[in-house]
């Protein structure tokens, strides 16, 4: 049964699934409560909350109204005592905020899978004829997780959002906001995974660069980061096929020659031993063939040994080209980080205002030390000359100047050395063709 007390304020907590990080406390709504409690001169009754074991009172809900109060200088609130459940707490939190942006439901979308996991709350199991590809496994944001076999708790993002309520009532599936929460935490927890030295740091700045933007933005970015991953993971395993299928080409290639060679050999010995026996017999003209014969096999050896040395040559030249492909790759992979450190000012650039410039300029300062492409550099003094005259005075100077002539030069070149080395190769090997066709 619910019943009001004054709490001291020195007694009172967080909701346990309050994160002040991914969900900040906005000052102005802290401002706007703490003049109507100054006007009125009433802290009006409003704020839920249930008693722990040790005498502290937990909030529901009123965060802002806690903070107003501590602002104000006030001692205690008045706050309405329920029993509330873990899940119960979190529900409420959720529903009580649920009109406060995407950085709400990221909050309450994380709380939620961190409690199912660990056993706090229960959601609906998904039905048995739910596709194997939208199931994730709690306490995992993404949807290949671990097997169920080993105790890990199924859920859909229907599921979790029914559990929440956050479901469109037309069709009682998840909102769009669900999406773009759902899709921000499973990107950031990739991005942890990859366990680099600033994994963690990275996944934090992309997660906070995500949860600031509206939802459609957001639901757009994230599907955007996620195509460009499985495209590199599509192209590392193409590459790997294509080392494979080059690597059991040569060995096919060797084995042959070898048998050809055993083979060879095999015959010369027997050519050998019957010119021995002919010379033994004084038959002058039957040794006089069979050195024809073996000085034609000799000259059919030396022709199949050429045409080895051609499937070697094209073989090689393949094998460039994969390498070539593998490096280019590797340099993309390389620089999807900074692509995403681009998208991330890109989209703070074009909301930007004068009082963000000053910490605008000091990221773009450490991006401009990485090795940007031509075109995103272009991406971004497209954006900042829309600042005016911040882009003159500043921007043009950091991201202006493109590549050197002499770099330039050099990447032509390569290319050029490369497809000469193609068309070389490809005229050896129509050549060798055209001769053993005569």
């Amino acid at each position: 049964m619910s019943q009001v007390e004054n709490v001291p304020l020195s007694k009172i907590k967080d909701n346990p699934w309050r994160d002040r990080v991914r969900n900040p406390i906005d000052t102005d709504r802290v401002e706007a409560i703490a003049t109507s409690i100054e006007k009125t001169k009433k802290y009006w009754i409003g704020t839920y909350g249930r008693k722990t074991a040790k005498g502290f009172v937990e909030l529901a809900f009123g965060h802002h109204r806690y903070e107003a109060a501590k602002a104000q200088g006030l001692k205690e609130i008045p706050i309405i005592i329920e029993e509330f459940t873990d899940g119960e707490m979190l529900v409420w939190m959720a529903q009580e905020n649920v009109g406060g942006g995407l950085p709400v439901v990221v909050e309450a979308v994380f709380a939620a899978v961190k409690a199912l996991g660990e056993g706090k709350i229960e959601v609906d199991m998904p039905s048995p004829d739910t596709r194997k590809d939208v199931i994730r496994y709690a306490p995992s944001f993404v949807i290949k997780g671990p097997s169920p076999t080993v105790g890990e708790r199924a859920y859909t993002m229907d599921t979790l959002a029914r559990y929440l309520g956050f479901i469109k009532k037309s069709t009682n599936r998840a909102k769009d906001s669900v999406v773009a929460a759902m899709g921000i935490l499973e990107r950031a927890e990739v991005a942890r995974a990859e366990k680099v030295d600033d994994s963690e740091a990275r996944a934090a700045a992309l997660e906070k660069s995500l949860s600031s933007m509206t939802v459609r933005k957001a639901v757009e970015a994230v599907s955007g980061i996620k195509q460009r991953e499985e495209q590199v993971k599509a192209r590392t395993e193409e590459a790997k096929k294509a080392a494979k299928e080059f690597d059991a080409e040569q060995r096919s290639i060797q084995a042959a020659r070898k048998a050809e060679e055993e083979k060879a050999e095999a015959e010369r010995q027997k050519l050998v031993k019957q010119l021995a026996a002919a010379k033994k017999e004084e038959d002058d003209k039957r040794a006089l063939e069979i050195k024809e014969r073996l000085a034609e096999k000799e000259k059919e050896d030396a022709k199949r040994d050429e045409e080895f040395v051609v499937k070697n040559l094209a073989l090689e030249v393949k094998l460039e080209e994969n390498k070539k492909r593998e490096a280019e790759a590797k340099k993309e992979d390389e620089y999807l980080p900074i692509r995403r450190e681009v998208e991330r000012i890109l989209h703070k650039l074009e909301g930007s205002t004068a009082t963000t410039k000053e910490a605008l300029a000091e990221e773009i300062k450490g991006l401009t030390r990485k090795s940007l492409t031509l075109r995103d550099r272009d991406r971004l003094r497209e954006e900042a000359q829309k600042m005016g005259d911040w882009y003159s005075g500043w921007v043009a100077d950091q991201l202006l100047p493109p590549l050197s002539v002499q770099k330039t030069l050099a990447n032509y070149r390569s290319r050029a050395e490369s497809e000469r080395r193609a068309k070389e190769a490809k005229a050896v090997e129509k050549a060798a063709k055209k001769e053993k066709a005569k």
